[in-house]
C-alpha cells in the first residue's frame, strides 16, 4: 500500500468468517528491501 507521503506500508492480515484481524503494520526500512518492497536484501 502506498500512501500520500509517497512510502509504503506493509501490512500482514489475517481473516476468519466474521474477522478480519491486523497482524502488523508498518513503514520498511527502504535500505533492507529491494526497490519494489517485495523482497528483503541479502546481507
Amino acid at each position: 500500500m502506498q500512501i500520500e507521503n509517497g512510502k509504503f506500508l506493509h501490512i500482514v492480515v489475517s481473516a476468519d468468517d466474521d474477522f478480519l484481524y491486523i497482524i502488523t503494520a508498518y513503514w520498511p526500512d527502504e535500505n533492507k528491501w529491494t526497490a519494489d518492497f517485495t523482497k528483503r536484501k541479502e546481507k
